[in-house]
């Protein structure tokens, strides 16, 4: 069971809902980054090619003008020709490892699909007011009362509330308020949540899903209220 603690800003305002987008630019600067390894791994066994095709040339002219007294040693010919194999292996590992991310990340892509229009749990260090409003899900491990410490990007700290929090998630919602009555405008700030002996407690930032778009070996889910989180920090959804 879940126990919201809401706390209403004075302006009213209502949190505004924001449409699918996923940003273009994003989705195609990490497919430039597949497509720029890719081609740095053909570039690399074309290299690797002539390299060896250059080895074999020489080593058929050694072959061809040694002394029968004082034959070469093959031994170092085959040493080369087994490192000329194993970068050739090495390449050839990292072009299907570029190939497997990017499978990976269609179908992680996918997975985020599903969640347009969910509101999910996202675990944060840092928290987006929109509209005056920012909503946290609190998820001590017993019962009690926990402090919400609000502070800006650059650390100074804004906004202490203490809050009794059920160890089946308690809804705790910020208006925006300072500790000296001020309200502070729409935004990123950094939040931290302990217990009355000062230890850390589990919490996720909450949002409907609103997008979702690929940074660099990452995938990221926007959120209604402008925050982006990374897919595998989404804890739950509703």
């Amino acid at each position: 069971m879940t126990t919201t603690t809401s706390v209403t800003g004075t302006s009213g305002a209502t949190q505004s809902t924001t449409t699918l987008s996923t940003t273009a630019s994003s989705t195609t600067a990490a497919s430039g980054a597949a497509a720029s390894a890719q081609a740095a791994n053909t570039q690399a066994s074309a290299l690797l090619g002539s390299n060896l095709n250059d080895f074999l040339n020489m080593l058929m002219t050694q072959l061809q003008n040694q002394d029968p007294t004082q034959p070469l040693d093959s031994s170092q010919f085959t040493s080369q020709l087994v490192q000329f194999a194993s970068v050739e292996q090495q390449i050839n590992a990292n072009t299907n490892l570029t190939t497997l991310i990017q499978l990976t990340q269609g179908g992680q892509m996918m997975q985020a699909g599903a969640l347009v229009g969910k509101q999910v749990e996202a675990q944060s260090s840092t928290v987006t007011l929109q509209n005056s409003s920012a909503t946290l899900e609190l998820n001590p491990a017993a019962s009690g009362p926990v402090t919400v410490s609000i502070s800006s990007p650059s650390g100074v700290a804004l906004e202490t509330q203490q809050v009794q929090a059920s160890s089946g998630g308690t809804s705790w919602t910020w208006n925006g308020s300072t500790n000296a009555g001020t309200s502070l405008p729409d935004g990123t700030y950094n939040v931290a949540v302990t217990d009355a002996n000062g230890n850390s407690v589990p919490f996720g930032v909450v949002g409907t899903v609103s997008g979702v778009q690929k940074s660099g070996s990452d995938v990221l889910v926007s959120l209604n209220n402008g925050q982006q989180v990374s897919l595998s920090s989404i804890q739950s959804t509703n």
